[in-house]
């Protein structure tokens, strides 16, 4: 059995405590979303692109063919370490 309270408040008030839960809520909410999505180890090319924060060309010119991919059926995932190490070798070039 739930039940339902109304809480009434003067509209300056309602608007300062709006104010201070979007001031705590969406940084942890934005931190634990992007947790969530770079703890996951293998990714798609979509996700991948994104990791690194490039677009799907760039990946095509510039890292696919220098990280290993495996594919089913029409979808290539990659190892984000894998990316991650190769990124580290450019370091040293650029």
């Amino acid at each position: 059995m739930s039940q339902t309270v109304e809480l009434v408040l003067p509209d300056d008030q309602r608007e300062e405590l709006i104010d201070a839960l979007k001031e705590e809520l969406v940084p942890s909410i934005a931190k634990a979303s992007t947790e969530t999505f770079t703890r996951e180890r293998y990714k798609n090319k979509k996700d991948i692109c994104m990791y690194l924060g490039i677009g799907n060309n760039t990946f095509d010119k510039y890292v696919a063919a220098h990280v290993p991919s495996v594919t089913f059926g029409k979808k290539s995932i990659y190892d984000c370490k894998a990316v991650d190490a190769y990124m580290k070798q450019c370091e040293r070039f650029y």
